[in-house]
């Protein structure tokens, strides 16, 4: 243990300076990938409901998807209420940042 980590004291605010930092990263990745994809939605004239990220395993890109690439499970209205399901995927050339290329699939009902 390095040694300013030895008394309990750093040691605690350490614990609780990194715990805060995970919060905060964690908070900050939620409101982004509200934003962006409420953004999307409104470029295409629909309400976002409700979203949620999909693990890499349930992607229609599967075991392929890599870093740049996010996937959304999506529940939006459109224009005349109609509630509608999909995936929206999006890529960028920057770990999410930077201009981004979205592809999505609605669920066929």
């Amino acid at each position: 243990m390095p040694p300013f980590l030895s008394d309990p004291t750093r040691f605690a605010l350490f614990v609780a300076a990194v715990a805060a930092a995970v919060a905060i990263a964690t908070i900050f990745g939620r409101w982004d990938a509200r934003h962006k994809i409420e953004h999307w939605g409104k470029q295409e004239g629909l309400r976002l409901v409700e979203f949620r990220g999909v693990p890499f395993w349930r992607s229609p890109r599967g075991w392929t998807r890599n870093e740049n690439q996010e996937d959304y499970e999506v529940v939006v209205t459109d224009r005349q209420g109609q509630r509608r399901e999909g995936m929206v995927m999006f890529t960028g050339p920057w770990h999410g940042f930077g201009p981004q290329d979205v592809e999505v699939r609605w669920d066929e009902t």
